[in-house]
């Protein structure tokens, strides 16, 4: 059961650094896509892994444990099988915060491109007033001349 959850939270772990990796050092953008493909693909498919991880935590839990809490369950089954599992769960432990914290940053990368996207979308979509002649410059400033005070490059 252990060994399911750490293997799970390893794989998503390394899968998530590599998306840090592309995210930080993005390669030519036909490459970029198909690794970007493959790393949520990776993704996906670690999240099912530590989903059915976690199911199996749960259902030995109910069985072995039920209504104790993990830690406690863990150290009464050491207590009576001269086992290891308590020792097992704590040193998970910094794998889950490591994996947390970097699915936590992910977010927020996905959350402030789709914010940003929008805006775009927003200034290319929206009806221009009659008075809105500005052009946009390559900077993604507008030209002088009109009382619009959004532009591409404000987005």
């Amino acid at each position: 059961m252990i060994e399911d959850l750490r293997g799970a939270v390893d794989n998503l772990t390394t899968c998530h650094r590599h998306l840090a990796d592309l995210i930080a050092s993005p390669a030519e953008a036909e490459q970029a896509n198909r690794q970007l493909d493959d790393i949520v693909l990776a993704i996906k498919t670690g999240n099912e892994r530590l989903e059915t991880a976690e199911r199996q935590r749960q259902q030995w839990a109910a069985t072995h444990a039920p209504g104790m809490d993990m830690v406690v369950a863990l150290k009464r089954i050491d207590q009576m099988n001269q086992g290891h599992l308590l020792e097992d769960w704590l040193q998970l432990q910094p794998g889950i915060e490591v994996l947390h914290t970097l699915m936590q940053r992910h977010q927020e990368v996905v959350n402030r491109l789709a914010f940003y996207i929008h805006e775009r979308v927003n200034v290319l979509t929206q009806a221009l007033s009659p008075a809105d002649t500005s052009l946009y410059a390559s900077s993604g400033k507008t030209a002088p001349g009109s009382g619009r005070q959004r532009s591409l490059g404000d987005a």
